[in-house]
């Protein structure tokens, strides 16, 4: 059963308390790579979460990793991650994923100009 959807503020909250965290990069994400075509991250590399930030109702949740050894930030939708279930958010975190999924998708629908 998924838990009832906290308000984004909320979660945010949260999340932040129980910062750094671990998640991974889910496939879908993964497979869209950069802008030069070189992947980012690994299939299987583990992210350190140090920041969780407010991307209001165009970005949503936003979580921070750094790569490289710091030199570097990956600032990803918490849509795009996934996460391991013994956190302690897991479920607060996959109904937020679930819903701004849906919103997403409708809004995608509405914005179709095809009749």
């Amino acid at each position: 059963m998924i838990h009832e959807n906290l308000p984004p503020e909320r979660l945010i909250e949260l999340l932040r308390a129980a910062l750094p965290f671990s998640a991974y990069v889910n496939k879908h994400a993964l497979s869209a790579g950069d802008s030069s075509g070189q992947r980012v991250v690994r299939s299987k590399q583990k992210l350190l979460i140090e920041d969780v930030l407010d991307g209001g109702t165009i970005a949503g949740i936003l979580c921070m990793a750094s790569l490289n050894g710091g030199k570097e930030a990956l600032v990803m939708s918490i849509t795009h991650l996934r996460f391991e279930l013994s956190h302690p958010l897991y479920k607060q975190i996959r109904a937020y994923q679930i819903q701004r999924i849906k919103e997403l998708a409708a809004a995608r629908i509405a914005q179709d100009p095809r009749p």
